[in-house]
Parts: C-alpha cells; sequence; structure tokens
C-alpha cells in the first residue's frame, strides 16, 4: 500500500471523489453470496485531526492518486 497525506478536506467526500475518479481506488471481490467486499488494498480515506491520509493499492499511479487530491481541493 501506498499512502499520501492532505489536510483540511471532508474525509468522506474526499473518499467518495477518489473511488469515482481514479479507476481501480475502490477494489472488491464478489463473495459467494455476490456480496461485494473490499480487497486488501481497497483504497482507504482516513482523519486524525486535520490530517488526512489516503491509502491506495501500490499498483496505482500516485501522481494520479495526488492530482486527483488536488483537483478535489
Amino acid at each position: 500500500m501506498q499512502t499520501t497525506t492532505t489536510d483540511s478536506v471532508d474525509q468522506n467526500l474526499l473518499h467518495d471523489y477518489l473511488i469515482t475518479n481514479v479507476a481501480g481506488f475502490h477494489r472488491t471481490t464478489v463473495s459467494a453470496d455476490g456480496t461485494p467486499v473490499a480487497d486488501e488494498d481497497c483504497g482507504r480515506v482516513a482523519q486524525i485531526g486535520s490530517v488526512v491520509t489516503v491509502s491506495f493499492a501500490d499498483a496505482l499511479d500516485s501522481d494520479t492518486v495526488e492530482q486527483a487530491i488536488l483537483d478535489f481541493k
């Protein structure tokens, strides 16, 4: 997993934005009952105080994720 940080953004809105705008950010596998389950390298956004940490799969281009974060801001 790769990580990057940003600050002063709504983590939930950023997460939704990254799912929509970065192909492969949200990685899931369909379980036997048809429910999608997050893969271990599924993109995540977490916040502690004003610091927002974005974790994403090693296979994704970090420049693409960074640009999406800038575009969101």
